[in-house]
């Protein structure tokens, strides 16, 4: 993941973000910022949900004595390779603002895709860099194996794995060395190919996909 060649520039930022909530907004940034430490960047994660999901993530972590991975705070400081923001639903012009990529998660179900894909029209207006990732696809579920081949054929997306909601609640990243988790090399080896797809993206505009209003792409 991330060799030498795909390495970015300094002070780069990921918003994790989208309309829908439940998502796994939260999940996700956690794992992309884990992935930007192991990769011995310096790294905060910004918590701009009121819930402050990632902070309780960062608090756990040091209830059970583990160091810091990266940096969890409310307001962004200089000095960082990257900040990943975590986002609350909505709120499509702060996104754009705020970041040189964006990675939308989206449920493979119709009403879910239906609101992010009127957030990826708001990114399109603005002309962001973004990165529709499917979350938690179940490959044995039909539909979400139908809509996976029409919209997202050739790019990456998450299955429905048990381990990173756990890693969440465990205060760890599947990126931790000593994670605790027996699954978090195989699910490395599927976020690894998100990441390269993030680093791609911010390196060459022209592998921007162009979605039409209903959420289906009209160019790779």
């Amino acid at each position: 993941m991330m060799t030498p060649a795909k390495q970015p520039s300094m002070g780069k930022t990921i918003s994790v973000a989208n309309a829908k909530g439940g998502v796994g907004k939260t999940t996700l940034a956690l794992t992309v910022a884990g992935a930007l430490a192991a990769a011995g960047f310096r790294v905060q994660l910004v918590d701009l949900d009121p819930q402050g999901s990632s902070l309780l993530w960062a608090g756990n972590r040091a209830k059970e004595g583990r160091a810091p991975a990266f940096d969890v705070t409310r307001t962004p400081a200089s000095g960082y390779d990257w900040t990943v923001y975590d986002h609350a639903p909505g709120l499509p012009q702060k996104v754009n603002t705020q970041a040189h990529v964006v990675l939308v998660p989206t449920i493979l179900a119709v009403n879910d895709y239906a609101a992010t894909a009127r957030f990826v029209q708001d990114l399109q207006a603005s002309r962001s860099r973004f990165l529709v990732l499917p979350n938690r696809v179940e490959a044995i579920n039909s539909n979400q194996a139908g809509m996976l081949e029409q919209l997202f054929a050739g790019q990456p997306y998450m299955p429905k794995r048990a381990g990173l909601e756990r890693a969440t609640n465990a205060g760890v990243t599947v990126y931790d060395e000593k994670s605790g988790l027996q699954s978090s090399p195989s699910i490395r080896k599927e976020f690894d190919l998100v990441m390269d797809a993030l680093v791609a993206l911010l390196d060459d505009p022209s592998l921007q996909r162009v979605y039409d209003a209903n959420g289906r792409p009209l160019s790779k």
